[in-house]
Order: structure tokens, then C-alpha cells, then sequence
């Protein structure tokens, strides 16, 4: 009902401003008429008798309704604004998981898991801590270190809980349109937000950093590697990727064949799969999919700080550079356990 007022009010408004412009327009016509008067001959002769201070008066009294409908014509515009700044825009709608439940993890259960599912999201045995990862940094578990969040509680990251959540059947076709990676889920990752706010009274503020990274590139070999042949049958039984591809280990996993693979999802897994782990970016140029193999460095970690990877990336005719990569801290303002269902 409130709304509607408004809208009335919006219209009665601009009604008015339209009868003042009406008005306004009158006038003015009335002024080109004694104009037009004024300059015939009879006219003219009349004019000659007058006196000089008759005619400053004749000419004030026709600047007069020139002068009404400057402020009419104000007036009018300033009702019309007025009138539709009382109606306010419509809120941005708050994204937020229909149902939820949170339950705390039975003790020796399995490992922790988690994933997104077509109406929803679930979990098992995760701390708050990397729900937290997960709503705030997309970047994935490569960023997802001790330094990146301050002012944690000692039982962020001991406390285990299973999460169930559902999506309402309202935003479910927007859900399923989501891409398959978390910088692509800002729906999911929005919801889990809400939800950490509702549950666990989360409020947090965001400091700039920078961490190192490294970015993958062309080195000075063209790559040696081709793209992915538009008939080829993808093998199955290895890491599938969501756009269809996969990466399959042989060798104990010294060996890693991926078919119709992008680099987007390529340094997605050497980010994730070398030791120490670093955020890595793709800054290859390449925008198709490829058919590559890539060998296993030895186990020893020792240096891998200069090369950013576990991985011979310059044996297929790419390379790391180490860059500072851009980041958030996350600082907790106030947290409390979840909130009973």
C-alpha cells in the first residue's frame, strides 16, 4: 500500500507540474500577442504620444509574465523532482540459502569434504574456518592460508561441522547457471556468506595485500604441445574437468596426461597439486584446449621457491615468472559458534 502511495504521489505531482507549464505556455502567448499589437501602425502612432517613462512602464508590465513563467516553469520542475525522489529504488535482493542446517561432525568420521550440489551445498567434517576460505577467497586453496584471515578464535579451525543447505526453487535456475570454479560461483559463494552473517553472527573487514605467486607464460620455445583435435575421444578414469577434459596420473604419478585441457584449468592444478603452494596465473595468450603431458620434479621440495611449481612446465615450452599477486586479508571483527537449527 505504501507503494502505491508513492506512486500516486508521483503521478499527482507530475499532473501538477503539467498544469503549471500549461499556464506557463498561456502567458507566453499572451506576450507574443501585445507584441505583435505593438508593432502595427496604429500602434506605432500611439506609441509616438507616449511619454519615455510611460513606455519603461509599458515594458516592465511585458517582461512581467516572462518573469511569472521562468518561476512557473521552475516551480513545476522542481514538484516533478521532488515527487520522484519519494520513490525509491528497489532494494538489490540479498542472496541466502533457503534452508540450512548445521550439525556438529561425529567424532572419527571420515575426511573432510565438500560440494556443491544442484539444489544446494553440503558438507562433512569441515571446520568454520575453511567455510570462511571458501565464501571470501575464490581463488582457491592456494590462497587459502594461515595469513589470510586475522582475529580467528582457537576453534575456527578445530570445531568440525556438517552443512546442509538447500536452495529456494525461485533461485534455482540462476543457481544451475553458475560456471563450475568458485571465481565463477558468486551466487553459491554469496549465499555461504549469508549464511556464516545468520549462523555465526560473522562480521569481518577486508585489508589489501599482496602474496607471491608466480604467472605462467610462453617461454622461449614455441609450446610443444598442439590443440585438443575436435573429434578426439576424451579418455576416462582420470581428474575430470567441468568443461569435459581430464588428467589421468601413470607412473605413481610422475606422469600427468591431460586431454582437452585449458590453461585456465592448468594452472589450476599446478597451484594445486605442487608443494609449497602458490596462487599461479595464466598469462599464456592460449584460449583453446590442448592435449599435453607434463613430468613429476623430484620429491624434494628444496628450491622450489624460484621455480613455483613441482612440475617441468619449460619441458613443454612454458614457464613461471614469480609476481605479487593480489589478495584480501580477512580480519573477523566478531564470530560465535553456529546458531542451533
Amino acid at each position: 500500500m505504501r507503494s502505491k502511495s508513492r506512486v500516486d504521489d508521483y503521478r499527482s505531482g507530475c499532473e501538477s507540474g503539467r498544469k503549471i507549464l500549461r499556464m506557463a505556455q498561456s502567458m507566453i502567448a499572451k506576450v507574443c500577442l501585445a507584441a505583435r499589437s505593438s508593432s502595427s501602425p496604429a500602434a506605432a502612432a500611439s506609441s509616438s504620444s507616449l511619454t519615455s517613462s510611460s513606455k519603461s512602464s509599458f515594458c516592465a508590465k511585458r517582461r512581467i509574465p516572462v518573469f511569472v513563467f521562468c518561476i512557473a516553469a521552475l516551480l513545476g520542475l522542481e514538484t516533478a523532482k521532488a515527487q520522484t525522489a519519494a520513490v525509491p529504488s528497489s532494494p538489490a535482493k540479498t542472496l541466502a540459502f533457503d534452508v540450512v542446517s548445521i550439525r556438529p561432525s561425529k567424532p572419527a568420521g571420515a575426511g573432510a569434504k565438500w560440494g556443491i550440489q544442484p539444489d544446494g551445498y553440503s558438507t562433512h567434517n569441515q571446520t568454520m574456518w575453511s567455510t570462511i576460505m571458501i565464501a571470501y577467497f575464490p581463488q582457491g586453496m592456494a590462497n587459502w592460508t594461515p595469513d589470510r584471515l586475522k582475529g580467528a578464535p582457537s576453534w575456527l579451525n578445530s570445531d568440525q561441522y556438517d552443512i546442509s543447505a538447500k536452495v529456494a526453487a525461485v533461485d534455482l535456475p540462476e543457481w544451475q547457471r553458475q560456471g563450475s570454479t568458485l571465481d565463477r560461483e558468486d551466487i553459491f559463494r554469496a549465499m555461504l556468506q549469508s549464511m556464516l552473517a545468520e549462523r555465526c553472527k560473522l562480521a569481518v573487514h577486508r585489508i589489501p595485500a599482496e602474496v607471491p605467486g608466480f604467472a605462467l607464460g610462453v617461454g622461449k620455445r614455441v609450446p610443444q604441445f598442439k590443440p585438443t583435435p575436435p573429434d578426439e575421444t576424451v579418455p576416462s578414469g582420470g581428474m575430470t574437468f567441468p568443461e569435459g577434459g581430464t588428467a589421468i596420473n601413470q607412473d605413481q604419478g610422475h606422469t600427468i596426461r591431460f586431454y582437452a585441457v585449458s590453461m585456465e584449468r592448468l594452472v589450476q592444478y599446478l597451484a594445486l597439486f605442487s608443494y609449497p603452494r602458490y596462487p599461479i596465473q595464466d598469462q599464456t595468450g592460449l584460449t583453446g584446449k590442448y592435449d599435453l603431458v607434463l613430468h613429476r620434479l623430484d620429491d624434494d621440495p628444496s628450491g622450489r621457491e624460484s621455480s613455483g611449481s613441482s612440475f617441468d612446465v619449460e619441458s613443454i615450452g612454458l614457464q613461471l615468472k614469480p609476481i605479487k599477486v593480489p589478495t584480501e586479508t580477512l580480519v573477523i571483527d566478531y564470530i560465535e559458534r553456529p546458531s542451533a537449527n
